[in-house]
C-alpha cells in the first residue's frame, strides 16, 4: 500500500507540514484516466515528485526511502524504453502498452 494512498494526517500530520505537495499513485492513476496528463513527461514529473516526497521525508536508510529510488529507476527504465522503441512518448496513454513493465524485466 506504500505510494498507493498518502500517509494518514493522522498518524503523520508532520508529512503534511514538510511536504508542500503530496501526491500518490491514486492520484496518478486518476489523472490518467481522466486525460489529465498533456505528455509522458508530465506523468513522470509526477512519479519524480512522489519519489522526492518519499526521499525528504524518510530517512536514507528506511525501506521506504529505498522503495522509492528503486521505483524511480524503473520508471526512467520504461520511459527510456518508451522514448527508445516510439521516439517521441506518446501523448495518448491509450495507445501505450500495459505490460511495458514485464519487459523491463521488473
Amino acid at each position: 500500500e506504500m505510494f498507493m494512498k498518502r500517509p494518514s494526517s493522522k498518524l503523520y500530520p508532520e508529512y503534511y507540514i514538510v511536504i508542500n505537495k503530496p501526491i500518490d499513485f491514486r492520484e496518478i492513476s486518476k489523472k490518467i484516466k481522466h486525460k489529465e496528463y498533456t505528455s509522458l513527461g508530465d506523468l513522470m514529473s509526477d512519479i519524480e515528485l512522489l519519489v522526492n516526497n518519499a526521499c525528504h521525508f524518510n530517512q536514507e536508510d528506511s525501506q521506504i526511502h529505498t522503495d522509492a529510488l528503486k521505483l524511480r529507476e524503473i520508471a526512467h527504465k520504461v520511459y527510456d524504453q518508451i522514448k527508445s522503441t516510439w521516439g517521441t512518448p506518446p501523448h495518448d496513454f491509450s495507445s501505450a502498452p500495459m505490460n511495458i513493465l514485464e519487459k523491463t524485466g521488473e
